[in-house]
């Protein structure tokens, strides 16, 4: 995947739809996953990316961090997000992957 295709993933509002939808219908990715995907999304600039402490992203959330945490471990384990995690008191970085193809995800 090329760096050029991650920058430009989100510019438009019907890839992000797209993503959100693959995640709601996704048995795998619990209600409350959703619901941080939901707000990660909503979130991330135009290439898709969120630099933020996860403490402040559990606490929009009205969640404990290690509930947050789980949530953002599950969507990457699933391969929705890319998750950095930041330094000591420093902001983690969170990516959104984009939908692999049909023809790539078969390859």
């Amino acid at each position: 995947m090329t760096e050029a295709r991650i920058t430009i993933f989100f510019v438009k509002s019907r890839d992000r739809t797209a993503w959100l939808n693959r995640a709601r219908r996704d048995p795998r990715v619990s209600h409350f996953a959703f619901r941080v995907a939901f707000m990660i999304a909503e979130d991330t600039d135009e290439s898709g990316t969120l630099v933020q402490k996860p403490v402040e992203i559990a606490g929009r959330a009205g969640v404990h961090l290690g509930t947050l945490m789980t949530a953002l471990d599950g969507l990457c384990r699933l391969g929705y997000i890319a998750f950095e995690r930041g330094a000591h008191r420093k902001p983690s970085k969170i990516t959104l992957l984009p939908i692999a193809s049909k023809a790539r995800s078969a390859a």
